[in-house]
């Protein structure tokens, strides 16, 4: 019979402090990944450039869908379509080639 501490003077089982110590590792390692993934993401999302973003589209006037509309069925000659388009600051057609 052997008296004092031995090679696991804590007592317990080895086997149970290893796993311990690497899920412990697991986590930290988790969590290392994480607030990096999390500083990443955040900080492309401030150095887009304008320049790179997307148009806007320009909001739709009714006035002028239903002239487009009407000039479509037939309803308005196309000069007068192109004076309500005028009086009502839209784009003229362009030409076509």
């Amino acid at each position: 019979m052997r008296f004092g501490p031995g090679p696991y003077h804590h007592g317990g089982y080895p086997i149970l402090h290893l796993v311990i110590g690497f899920a412990f590792l697991a986590l930290i390692v988790l969590l290392a990944v994480y607030v990096v993934k999390l500083m990443t993401s955040a900080n492309h999302a401030q150095t887009i450039p304008a320049a790179h973003a997307p148009p806007a589209l320009p909001a739709e006037d009714a006035a002028l869908r239903e002239a487009r509309m009407r000039y479509a069925r037939g309803e308005m000659t196309r000069e007068e379509y192109l004076q309500v388009s005028s009086d009502l600051g839209g784009r003229p057609p362009q030409p076509t080639s």
